[in-house]
């Protein structure tokens, strides 16, 4: 994997046992370099909750699929590469004052004065 300007490393250790709750973005990618742990997710479905859990072992890799909260597990000594995607609110601040100057409302002048 190769970092870029648009995505967030973190290396994460983890013990046999200990676990790890975060907030994860849509297509955070998470490589597990040393050991096996257990990415949980949870979703909910109108009145029930679904859970699903995933093994991933030692060089495998997990794509989140939708963004929400997981829970990633130590079955053993393990050692993780999280790479996300940065948010892409800066982009869309941009965008919105880049459309905002073809939508604007062209100002009424005040009655005696001429346009420049």
């Amino acid at each position: 994997m190769q970092e870029t300007s648009t995505s967030t490393r973190t290396q994460i250790s983890l013990l046999r046992g200990q676990s790890y709750y975060a907030q994860l973005r849509r297509g955070t990618v998470i490589s597990v370099t040393v050991g096996t742990v257990s990415m949980t997710s949870r979703l909910w479905l109108a009145h029930a909750m679904l859970t699903v859990q995933t093994p991933v072992h030692k060089g495998g890799v997990y794509c989140v699929p939708s963004s929400g909260w997981f829970e990633i597990a130590a079955q053993s000594d393990a050692e993780l590469l999280l790479v996300s995607p940065r948010s892409p609110l800066p982009m869309a601040s941009w965008a919105t004052r880049f459309f905002r100057l073809f939508t604007a409302k062209p100002q009424k002048q005040a009655p005696g004065t001429t346009a420049r």
